[in-house]
């Protein structure tokens, strides 16, 4: 099943304990997305209203390595492992 998710109105929570490579992913990310879509992403650590997306390292998750991107009625939440796993999880 397609899930669309209209973003344009969206805002990005970075949670405030992410290290210094998880921000830079979270730098990335806006970047990209204003690249290719014309959208500044606003960021924030604390969700508000609207669709959001959510950038935080995830705590007992899975294997060693790794990361999970899922995505709700109007939430995208990237979960890396560790900060390579949350780089890889923002990747462009």
């Amino acid at each position: 099943m397609t899930v669309l998710l209209d973003l344009r109105d969206a805002h990005l929570v970075a949670s405030p304990d992410l290290s210094p490579v998880e921000a830079k992913a979270v730098a990335m990310l806006v970047h990209e997305v204003e690249r290719r879509t014309g959208i500044a992403l606003p960021v924030s650590e604390s969700p508000g209203s609207g669709p959001v997306i959510v950038v935080h390292r995830a705590s007992g998750m899975g294997p060693s390595e790794g990361y999970r991107v899922t995505t709700t009625d109007e939430v995208v939440e990237i979960q890396g492992k560790d900060d390579r796993e949350t780089l890889f999880g923002v990747g462009p």
